[in-house]
């Protein structure tokens, strides 16, 4: 009976919750839910978590580049639970030419769903404060530029 108790405690301690921690330090503890589905996206500005689709409104994401503010943030999406959820491509939408990648911190922990782009244009229709699409391979593990500030 103990080897089957381990085992479930095993398969169900996985993902429950989705935390940020100062400076946007992700744990998987469950993968993301639509909870505001008319919200924003993820990089849009919020000020509280009810303003963003998936509930998390950080201010000091990595999209943020260090410019941490306590007043304005952006809506982000942890992306490192392996869930369909989880997927940035979930939100993608051909129709507003919208597409997001996944971001990670280069030695660190962190993840979060961010706006692909090929101008700063493309970014300050999500956000006005983005005023760089950046190219990403170096600093967050994905080939795709990305909305950020600079």
């Amino acid at each position: 009976m103990r080897p089957l108790l381990t085992l479930l405690l095993v398969a169900f301690a996985g993902c429950d919750t989705t935390t940020a921690a100062a400076g946007g330090d992700y744990t998987c503890t469950n993968t993301p839910v639509l909870s505001y589905p008319q919200a924003g996206v993820a990089g849009a500005a919020c000020k509280k978590s009810a303003d963003c689709q998936y509930g998390t409104c950080e201010f000091s994401a990595l999209q943020l580049a260090g410019h941490i503010t306590t007043t304005e943030g952006v809506c982000t999406k942890n992306c490192a639970c392996g869930a369909a959820t989880s997927q940035c491509s979930a939100d993608d939408n051909d129709a507003n030419n919208l597409h997001f990648t996944c971001i990670k911190q280069i030695g660190g922990t962190a993840s979060e769903c961010a706006v692909k782009c090929a101008s700063v244009a493309d970014c300050q229709k999500i956000n006005p404060r983005f005023n760089a699409c950046t190219e990403s391979s170096d600093a967050y593990g994905t080939a795709d530029n990305v909305c950020t500030i600079q």
